[in-house]
């Protein structure tokens, strides 16, 4: 079973979702029982924050909620027979975070057996075994979420960031979803001057780490370029909440954000700029842009899009 269209879930009728139960252990946040409300007064924070996509949809879910009559494509139901597809809340990203996150640490332990004990409890399902697990949806929105059990569910639909650290026998936008990171910076709602281009001073911002691995190696080439040319702001920095209020007050002032690859294809930055209206100028040649099959990135309501590079 592939990972169904935004287009098909608006012509047709509602999704079905099961949420599939677990231990609250595989949670973090919360526990089974909690409500909706609850789930969402509990917003996840810092680094945190931007891969929190697995949080919102088990918040969305945790309530059943109604179909598209009021706005919701995809709908919790309680007889597994009646769905269509078995969500698995696994806060996979989280727990990447929680335990280790230099990935040689001690720690990473603790996130490697809480995958056993998934796959443990998923491959023992009925639901499960009938499909080899192609109707279940897992989140995996970190670069390195459930990086150590992935081949034990390459056939399940992956909600994912990019393809950066993934096989093609792993994933593909052929089953899998391509999710937007949660923005750090705070949207940019009092954003109206008469001239919107020429309000803004600067002409190229960029702030963020600049050695990075792998397809980010060309951050350090771009700085070499760009950095002390008329209308740029290149810095070099790491995300803290200074830095997070600095990036704000720069991609506000700026006509065109630079979003480089990093160590991964994306990265939060991309949507941090959209939210900013700043126009997000992308140097990467693996990047997927989330719902690619619905928006068209070359378009805006104002006549701005993404220029890809």
């Amino acid at each position: 079973m592939g990972a169904p269209s935004s287009r098909a879930l608006a012509l047709g009728a509602a999704f079905l979702l099961l949420l599939v139960a677990l231990p609250s252990a595989f949670l973090y946040l919360t526990s089974s029982a909690a409500t909706r409300a609850t789930l969402l007064d509990l917003k996840p924070f810092s680094a945190r924050r931007q891969h929190s996509v697995e949080y919102w949809m088990m918040a969305s879910l945790q309530d059943g909620g109604a179909g598209p009559e009021r706005g919701r494509e995809a709908v919790r139901v309680r007889d597994p027979d009646a769905a269509d597809a078995f969500f698995v809340p696994f806060f996979s990203s989280l727990s990447f975070n929680v335990h280790g996150r230099n990935m040689t640490d001690p720690d990473t332990e603790a996130d490697r057996l809480l995958q056993v004990e998934l796959v443990d409890i998923l491959w023992k399902s009925k639901y499960w075994q009938r499909s080899a697990g192609r109707d279940h949806v897992i989140p995996m929105h970190h670069p390195n979420a459930f990086r150590f059990l992935r081949a034990m569910v390459n056939a399940s639909i992956l909600i994912v960031s990019d393809f950066g650290r993934y096989t093609k026998e792993l994933a593909s936008l052929r089953k899998d979803v391509v999710a937007p990171y949660v923005h750090v910076v705070g949207s940019f709602l009092d954003d109206d001057p008469p001239d919107p281009f020429e309000a803004r001073h600067t002409l190229l911002f960029f702030r963020g780490r600049t050695v990075r691995k792998d397809e980010g190696k060309i951050r350090s080439k771009l700085e070499k370029i760009l950095k002390g040319k008329e209308g740029v702001r290149f810095e070099d920095s790491i995300a803290t909440g200074d830095g997070i209020n600095i990036s704000t007050e720069g991609m506000r002032s700026s006509k065109f954000c630079l979003h480089p690859a990093g160590d991964t294809p994306s990265s939060c930055r991309l949507f941090d700029a959209i939210v900013s209206h700043c126009v997000p100028v992308i140097v990467s040649s693996r990047i997927e842009l989330p719902f690619e099959d619905e928006i068209d990135y070359n378009r805006s309501p104002k006549g701005s899009g993404l220029i890809c590079g």
